[in-house]
């Protein structure tokens, strides 16, 4: 994000020297291209290869986990490869890079307005410096709710691939559940028809910052797992 930042208050200045409406127009989009370059530059394929590569441990141990205490058998580790959670990690790697790809643009029609509202030039940087602070905090925000979405989507296809059909919705029982989430604590629910939650119809962890999980509900004639 420094980089960025650095990108921002240089650029906003070719901005700032911008004669005309055209002019304008084509450095606003230099500057989101150059934004752009250094988000890819920042790692962000790795970063989201590395956080999938740990939410899929951070999953498995847990499932193994619940199993056992709650079966008393243990599972074939193996079967729960790379590949066998890649439909999940495919899709959540897309929609994260679909929305943290879009702060370049925000950021770049931000300091572009900024510099058509505020010709002088200590003002143009303080707005772009404050753009790109509220950038950052987004993506931290984004970064923080999609860790969440990748967890739920890991838990979904663990259960249902075990013949798992429905869970038991656990919040964190503290004051930052939401009503909604609360109203949900310990109800029976299908992996088929996901709880309305006030806001919408959504599993564990799907909400944004939700940090409430599903609890298996084991059925013995449905059941199928890879027992060692």
């Amino acid at each position: 994000m420094r980089e960025a930042r650095k990108i921002a208050r240089s650029e906003g200045r070719r901005l700032q020297e911008a004669s005309s409406e055209a002019r304008m127009e084509a450095e606003r989009k230099r500057l989101e291209r150059l934004l752009a370059a250094a988000l890819t530059a920042m790692g962000l394929e790795k970063l989201l290869r590395r956080i999938a590569a740990i939410a899929r441990n951070i999953s498995l141990n847990e499932w193994l986990r619940i199993v056992r205490s709650t079966l008393g058998v243990e599972l074939d580790r193996s079967y729960y490869s790379p590949s066998f959670y890649e439909p999940v990690v495919t899709r959540w790697e897309a929609e994260t890079r679909k929305k943290l790809n879009g702060y370049p643009a925000f950021l770049a029609a931000g300091i572009a307005t900024a510099v058509l509202n505020a010709r002088d030039p200590q003002r143009v940087l303080e707005i772009v410096d404050g753009r790109c602070l509220a950038v950052k905090r987004a993506m931290a925000s984004t970064a923080s709710s999609q860790t969440g979405t990748i967890h739920a989507g890991l838990l979904k296809l663990t259960q249902t691939d075990a013949g798992v059909n429905t869970y038991i919705w656990s919040t964190m029982q503290d004051s930052r559940v939401r009503d909604g989430h609360r109203a949900l604590e310990g109800q029976e629910c299908s992996w088929d028809d996901p709880p309305d939650t006030g806001t919408g119809n959504y599993h564990p962890g799907e909400e944004h910052n939700c940090r409430c999980t599903a609890i298996p509900v084991f059925d013995r004639d449905t059941l199928s797992l890879p027992v060692i």
